[in-house]
Formats: C-alpha cells, sequence, structure tokens
C-alpha cells in the first residue's frame, strides 16, 4: 500500500513538472497586481553590512582593567567609558520605513582574546536604534580563545528613519596582557509590516 502511495505522489510531481512548460508563466498570464511583496510573505526592505575591519577593546587601567602594579594605593580613576556604547566607523545602517512596523535588527560579533592563560575579558555587545540601547549580550571571554556574540531584537518602530548602530565594550580581569579584538562585526535589519 505504501508503495503506492508513494508511485502516485510521484506520479503526481512529475505530472505537474512536465504539462507546464518552464518559463511559461509570464506577465501575460498574471494580472496586475496580482503577485504582491506582501502576498508573498516578504520583509519589506533589508539592509545588511559586514564590516571586516579589526577593532581593538582598549584596556584603560583602572577604568576597564586593573591599576598597574606601581599605582599609589586608593588611586582611583573616573571612567565615563563603562556608561557610553562606543560604536566604531563602518558599523551604521540607515533604514527608512515608508509606513510603521517591526525592524528585525541582527548582528554577530567576531571576538578573539590574544591574552595570556588565565586573563579574561567580559566582553558586552548591543545594538542601538535611534541612539536608544534595545539588544544587547555578554560573553567572558577567556585569554587565547574566540567566540562570536548574537544580538537580535524585534522592535516596533514608526513611520521614517531609523539608524541602526552596533557597539563593543570590555572589561578585563588583568592589567597584563593582550586586548580583545573584534573582527567581522555583521549587521542586518529587516522592516517587517505589522501583524
Amino acid at each position: 500500500m505504501a508503495t503506492v502511495a508513494v508511485f502516485v505522489a510521484l506520479g503526481g510531481a512529475s505530472y505537474a513538472a512536465v504539462s507546464v512548460p518552464e518559463h511559461s508563466v509570464g506577465a501575460r498570464q498574471l494580472q496586475q497586481g496580482a503577485v504582491s511583496v506582501s502576498a508573498l510573505g516578504f520583509p519589506l526592505g533589508a539592509k545588511g553590512l559586514t564590516d571586516d575591519s579589526r577593532q581593538t577593546i582598549a584596556k584603560l587601567e583602572g577604568c576597564n582593567a586593573p591599576l598597574p602594579p606601581n599605582a599609589p594605593p586608593g588611586a582611583e580613576v573616573h571612567c565615563p567609558l563603562l556608561l557610553t556604547y562606543p560604536v566604531a566607523p563602518g558599523r551604521t545602517l540607515v533604514i527608512n520605513m515608508a509606513r510603521p512596523g517591526e525592524l528585525l535588527i541582527s548582528s554577530l560579533v567576531s571576538l578573539q582574546n590574544p591574552g595570556p592563560l588565565g586573563s579574561s575579558a567580559a566582553i558586552s555587545a548591543g545594538a542601538l536604534l535611534d541612539g536608544a540601547p534595545v539588544a544587547s549580550s555578554n560573553v567572558t571571554l577567556p585569554g587565547e580563545s574566540q567566540a562570536t556574540v548574537p544580538i537580535e531584537r524585534l522592535v516596533s518602530a514608526a513611520a521614517g528613519k531609523h539608524i541602526v548602530k552596533v557597539w563593543v565594550r570590555g572589561r578585563y580581569n588583568a592589567y597584563a596582557g593582550g586586548q580583545v579584538v573584534d573582527s567581522p562585526v555583521t549587521v542586518s535589519v529587516a522592516v517587517l509590516p505589522t501583524v
């Protein structure tokens, strides 16, 4: 019985494949407006970029890393860096929306920590939409290792121009050793209709 079902299924598919000639459906057979982007379920727009430049996540003594061994006792450093979202050049997308909808923001940040074994860095990466944080991910990266940090968020957005940026920052556990490098960084934004 199962064999008969397979032959019937394959026979039907074979019939459809040979009964409709290749390139036989075109503008003449389709009515004006019969197939639209929304009917196919595709996004209303999308943009993407890959930044292959190598960006070093700077190690700033006393800020995002311990002070050097020769620092005076009780030394403190004011560190505004930890309150900011550092965006490297080449990691910004501008997208225009004709009407309100949703933005699917996705990014992959590849990281390498060349520091020695026993050292580590706590790395945060995230996305900004029109200057406001909308998504972030964190990873602790040991010395002599690498990782990829995913960032993804679906956000509602009004019609108009929107700017998406990807930021990366880190905090080191050791004064000595290497600094984390991020490369490549990919960013994509898809505009979806509101359901």
